[in-house]
C-alpha cells in the first residue's frame, strides 16, 4: 500500500499483509530484480501502512496498529534487518493519535508524522525523537477545520506541508502547514553560556538578547549565523551583564 524508497541500487518496501504472520514485512529488492529478501516479519497486528524513511543505513516506518495498545507504533530498522526497534506508541486518541498510516519525515534527529486519530478522534500531526524519547502531538485536528490526515509530509525551511481528506468548509478537503519554531537551549559551560537550537542547512537566524524584560528592543548579538547542519551553537553568549533574555528568529 506504500511507495518504495531508493538506497542506492536497492528498494526498500513495506507489505500491509503477508510475511510469516500475516501481519505484513519490511523487505529490499534489488533494482535488477534480484536479492529479494525479507529485512523484518510484523506480528501482533502491526501491519506496516505507509512508506519507509532511509537515513543512512538506518529505515524509519510507522504502522497502523501494534504497539503497546494496538494504536500504531513508530519504529526503526537497520536496512540489514537487524536492530529492529519500537520508537514509540501511540497511545490514545487524547494525546499521540492513532492509526498512523503514512511515512515519516526527518529534521535532525527527529521524526514527523501524521495519525488519523488525536483529541476528539480527528487526526494529529505529532514528532518523536530518533533515540526513543519525546513523543510530542504538534496539532490536534478539529471539526472547525480541517480532518482526517491520512498521508504523509513533507518538509522544507523549517514547516511541514500536509493534506487531510476533509475540511470543515466544502468537505473536500485541505492542504494546511505547521511552522517548526526553532527551540532555543542554553546550557553553562563552565560560568559562560551556550546557545543552542534545532536549524536545517542554508536557513540563517539572528540571535538576539535583552538585559531586561522592559526593554522595547531586541539586540543583535553578532552577525546572522547560517546553519550548516542541524543544530547551531554559539558559545559564550553571556557576555558580562548580570542577566540576559535570548530568543532567536528565522531570517
Amino acid at each position: 500500500m506504500a511507495a518504495l524508497v531508493l538506497g542506492g541500487t536497492t528498494l526498500y518496501g513495506t507489505t500491509y499483509l503477508g510475511g510469516s504472520s500475516g501481519y505484513g514485512t519490511v523487505f529490499k529488492l534489488n533494482t535488477d530484480g534480484s536479492s529479494y529478501s525479507v529485512l523484518k516479519h510484523f506480528s501482533s497486528y502491526d501491519y506496516p501502512r505507509g512508506s519507509l524513511l532511509l537515513a543512512g543505513a538506518t529505515l524509519y516506518g510507522t504502522t497502523q496498529s501494534g504497539g503497546l495498545l494496538n494504536f500504531g507504533s513508530v519504529f526503526s530498522i537497520s536496512t540489514s534487518g537487524s536492530d529492529y526497534t519500537v520508537l514509540g506508541s501511540l497511545m490514545s486518541d487524547g494525546f499521540e493519535g492513532v492509526v498512523p498510516r503514512a511515512g515519516l519525515v526527518l529534521w535532525g534527529n527527529t521524526l514527523y508524522g501524521t495519525a488519523s486519530g488525536g483529541a476528539g478522534g480527528y487526526g494529529t500531526v505529532f514528532r518523536i525523537n530518533t533515540d526513543n524519547s519525546g513523543f510530542t502531538p504538534l496539532k490536534n485536528f478539529s471539526k472547525t477545520d480541517a480532518i482526517k490526515p491520512y498521508g504523509g509530509l513533507a518538509w522544507a525551511r523549517g514547516t511541514l506541508y500536509g493534506t487531510t481528506s476533509t475540511d470543515s468548509i466544502t468537505g473536500g478537503g485541505a492542504v494546511f502547514s505547521v511552522y517548526l519554531a526553532p527551540e532555543l537551549t542554553l546550557t553553562n559551560k563552565g560560568g559562560h553560556w551556550a546557545a543552542s537550537w534545532s536549524a536545517a542547512p542554508g536557513l540563517a537566524f539572528q540571535l538576539q538578547y535583552k538585559t531586561s524584560l522592559t526593554q522595547s528592543d531586541w539586540i543583535n548579538l553578532g552577525s546572522p549565523i547560517v546553519a550548516t547542519n542541524s543544530t547551531v551553537i554559539v558559545p559564550d553568549a553571556g557576555g558580562g551583564d548580570p542577566q540576559r533574555f535570548y530568543r532567536v528568529i528565522e531570517q
